[in-house]
């Protein structure tokens, strides 16, 4: 099994929100300017979000990550010095918080890493001749991470299915018509059921391709053009 994305739980909104209301009850009392510099960072972050319309994913509320260890160290801190004798209990929260975390890190698996990836594209490229075949890549969420290498190899190909948005940031221009080779990364999610699409796709790569090869559950084909 891999990392899998956990749906959302409002009691976690309810948290932030009381974590910020506390901290900013400390700020005012405290005057510190420190501490409302930290408030102006949670503001920013939270109007970029609602006022800069975007797709609903995960990443985009990652800045709120740090931020939530300091409200609460914060909030803890505060706890501390209002009753000295919840020093113990405190510690001990923390100290629960830290090792779940631990063990999360410890037994966390990743189904499509980057040694998959970096073992998919350099099988590519010793496959092909640089510039010389149009490289794609399909699936959802796991099809992005593998243009990149391709540069950090020198290895370029000719086109690829980002040409259309990163072009612009190539050293080359794309040439699709030197392309004599299709490169196809294919990286199903295998957490959930696959679409009808990704099965008819996979079945024509594996019908029309010379040569492939899986990595974990990387999956790569290759077909003359």
């Amino acid at each position: 099994m891999g990392v899998q994305r956990l749906s959302s739980f409002p009691g976690i909104a309810l948290v932030i929100v009381v974590l910020l209301s506390i901290f900013t009850f400390i700020a005012l009392q405290k005057r510190s300017k420190t501490l409302f510099l930290i408030l102006v960072f949670a503001a920013v972050n939270i109007l970029s979000i609602l006022f800069f319309r975007t797709d609903a994913q995960s990443r985009h509320f990652l800045p709120f990550l740090p931020l939530f260890f300091v409200l609460t160290g914060g909030a803890l801190g505060y706890l501390i010095d209002l009753k000295n004798n919840l020093k113990v209990p405190i510690l001990l929260i923390v100290i629960v918080l830290s090792l779940v975390n631990l063990l999360t890190l410890v037994t966390s698996h990743a189904s499509y890493g980057l040694s998959d990836k970096m073992k998919a594209v350099k099988y590519i490229a010793q496959n092909t001749e640089t510039g010389k075949f149009h490289f794609d890549s399909v699936g959802d969420c796991h099809k992005w991470g593998y243009r990149y290498l391709f540069s950090y190899l020198n290895h370029e190909p000719a086109s690829s299915y980002l040409d259309p948005e990163f072009s612009w940031m190539y050293q080359a221009k794309p040439h699709p018509q030197d392309a004599t080779v299709k490169a196809t990364i294919v990286s199903p999610n295998k957490n959930i059921p696959q679409p009808d699409w990704l099965l008819d796709k996979r079945k024509q790569l594996r019908d029309r391709a010379h040569d492939r090869a899986k990595f974990g559950n990387v999956e790569v084909y290759l077909e003359k053009l």
